[in-house]
């Protein structure tokens, strides 16, 4: 891993190739990953992409994805009322969804439109901001995601021509949310949205274990990625600590994922809990596609880099899949 960033590039693959690995120092202009030639027969249909955003607000969270795996379109939207546990939820999967991912994040539009559920993403970061909106029912949300934070960029090598890019940054949110007839207003000083912006060809058989979190520590916004994958390299990694927006990088974590709560990483300058409050699970075996995960929401404690944590409101995961 670079850990002086490089300037980011205009595009981020030249004629087939990946033009450069490591950590950016900003979004790069045209993240064409799709036009990468990586080797195998069947490697060009393991392409894989995404935008998951987490809003994290004293008394709601909101968490929306959309997601294109290429033999299968999918996107869900979730409300949480953080004080009663009661949770608004809505996925759509098809082959045919209408969904689409943006290829920058200047200007460019993502968006999964179906019936009773639309998640419409307006990356415009050549205006410093990302726009949303949300509908399905019980769940409505108009929100402006100010670039306000110093974002984790990096292209990570998969082997055998393959790679993974990947755009991670906490922002703070304006706006409002309504659940279940109960209308909030967001205000940005305390509400943070975390992106995960996410485009890769994965080689056949692929894990993960991920967390990610925002909250506070004294007079400090916190925020957290935590990852740990199928980059065979560990000195790739995409592990971070925001403070105030500013990001400096963390060791990558030893994860206790267990039947029972809670789950645990643990690195260098760290060691963080997790006690989850829900969740959505999928476990497919459908041949030579198969999927099992678990990504769950609730409450991480514990100390990072100095800063000690109470209940920040976050997510984790543990994914095993063959696509």
């Amino acid at each position: 891993m670079l850990q002086k960033p490089a300037a980011p590039p205009a595009r981020l693959v030249e004629n087939g190739v990946v033009t450069g690995f490591g950590m950016f120092g900003g979004a790069i202009g045209d993240v064409n990953l799709e036009e990468l030639r990586p080797r195998g027969p069947l490697s060009p249909l393991r392409f894989k992409q995404w935008q998951h955003v987490a809003i994290v607000h004293p008394e709601v969270a909101l968490t929306f994805a959309v997601v294109d795996v290429g033999y299968l379109k999918l996107g869900w939207a979730q409300a949480i009322d953080r004080a009663s546990g009661q949770c608004v939820h809505h996925e759509r999967k098809s082959p045919f969804l209408d969904v689409r991912i943006a290829r920058s994040l200047f200007d460019e539009h993502t968006w999964l439109r179906s019936r009773g559920l639309r998640v419409e993403l307006h990356n415009h970061l050549d205006a410093g901001c990302h726009r949303v909106e949300v509908e399905g029912q019980g769940v409505h949300a108009e929100l402006t995601c100010l670039a306000e934070a110093t974002p984790l960029v990096v292209c990570l090598p998969l082997g055998r021509g393959r790679a993974m890019y990947s755009h991670k940054v906490p922002l703070p949110v304006e706006g409002h949310v309504r659940v279940a007839g109960r209308d909030i207003a967001l205000d940005p000083s305390v509400t943070t949205a975390i992106f995960d912006i996410h485009k890769a060809h994965y080689p056949h058989r692929t894990w993960w274990k991920w967390g990610t979190f925002a909250g506070t520590a004294g007079d400090h916004r916190i925020a957290v990625n935590l990852t740990s994958n199928v980059v065979p390299d560990p000195a790739f990694h995409e592990n971070a600590l925001w403070v105030d927006g500013e990001l400096s990088l963390l060791a990558s974590p030893a994860w206790e994922m267990r039947d029972t709560d809670p789950w645990r990483a643990i690195g260098d300058g760290y060691r963080l809990e997790f006690t989850g409050d829900g969740e959505r699970w999928e476990n497919l075996d459908v041949g030579l596609i198969r999927s099992k995960f678990r990504q769950r929401y609730g409450r991480w404690s514990g100390e990072v880099a100095g800063h000690a944590l109470d209940g920040a409101w976050g997510l984790a995961e543990d994914h095993h899949s063959a696509w």
